[in-house]
């Protein structure tokens, strides 16, 4: 129990530290400071829930390293995303409903043809 309370204690110490970094990378990642928050956020969790098995090493080979690569990985899931869905932009919105076409399947049956 001791040493769960000390986890967490490290974790947070290592939280508090790591934000203000990660947030300058995620904002220059994503240019939309709630979209930044966003990602480090996530990261920010991942890195929690792996902190049991995260070596404590100084630099890029520790925890800042390992929630590093997990920004970039989360800002690469969002770009992902992001590509899948766009959206088509219209220049011009009708203001009455489109009428639906005729069904040419319809038309045989009505007609025989």
């Amino acid at each position: 129990m001791v040493e769960d309370r000390q986890i967490d204690e490290d974790f947070e110490q290592f939280a508090y530290s790591a934000t203000p970094k990660l947030m300058r990378v995620a904002l220059r990642l994503t240019g939309e400071r709630f979209t930044a928050e966003d990602l480090v956020q996530d990261a920010l969790i991942r890195v929690g829930l792996a902190w049991g098995s995260i070596e404590r090493r100084e630099g890029v080979d520790g925890p800042y390293g390992y929630a590093l690569v997990t920004l970039l990985n989360a800002f690469r899931s969002l770009r992902r995303r992001a590509w899948r869905r766009r959206e088509v932009s219209v220049s011009r919105v009708s203001d009455s409903p489109e009428q639906p076409r005729p069904d040419p399947c319809r038309r045989r049956l009505k007609t025989g043809r």
